[in-house]
């Protein structure tokens, strides 16, 4: 079960359900019927999720994207959706309290080793290394999940593409810092949960 910790205008929402195209609006099931069929599985839960979150607000409309496949959300609202192995979900917020959403969920033994140079700077190379094999296989999933939230959380806003090395992730007792090589403010919030298959990460900038 998913219990992410969220802020007062934040809402989420979560599912492994066999989400069918008839549940979403015609011009999103446009968007994904030249997908194979796991993606669109994909792709149907994670727009029901986003439809779930925007209920809650009274917003009701098909969610499209724009020419760089951001998802195009009301004025007011800003939101992310991630997918994968069978979880979908997503966030929304209200732009008056939050700037950009970054959400991102993966599988927990998902990063191999092999990928470590990749997408790991040295530091946090050394910090895997000195860490159990257990361990190894969350924190690194952790790790690459909060680059990734970190990615879709700033893009809508720069429109700037990034590397793994232009972030540095810090772990202490599970709670998540990261160092950016100067893409933005450090006005975001970091909230994490772990069940025994997946990492959620989510990053909100504030607009404070």
């Amino acid at each position: 079960m998913i219990s992410l910790q969220l802020p007062e205008g934040v809402v989420s929402h979560f599912t492994s359900a066999e989400i069918r195209g008839s549940e979403l609006y015609d011009e999103e099931v446009a968007l994904c019927n030249q997908y194979e069929a796991n993606r669109q599985l994909d792709f149907n839960r994670g727009r029901y999720c986003a439809h779930q979150c925007l209920n809650y607000f009274g917003k009701r409309q098909a969610i499209l994207r724009d020419k760089d496949g951001v998802p195009l959300w009301p004025s007011d609202i800003r939101g992310s959706i991630s997918h994968t192995f069978g979880l979908a979900g997503a966030v929304v917020a209200l732009t008056n309290e939050i700037d950009a959403v970054g959400l991102d969920i993966e599988r927990v033994g998902r990063i191999d080793r092999d990928l470590w140079k990749v997408l790991f700077t040295e530091k946090e190379i050394d910090f895997l290394n000195n860490r159990s094999f257990d361990d190894q296989r969350q924190l690194s999933t952790l790790m690459f999940s909060a680059k990734e939230a970190f990615f879709k959380m700033q893009y809508p806003l720069t429109r700037k593409g990034m590397e793994f090395e232009d972030l540095e992730i810090e772990i202490v007792d599970k709670e998540v810092k990261i160092r950016a090589m100067g893409t933005l403010s450090d006005q975001f919030k970091i909230i994490t949960d772990f069940t025994d298959i997946y990492v959620i990460c989510l990053l909100l900038k504030t607009n404070i």
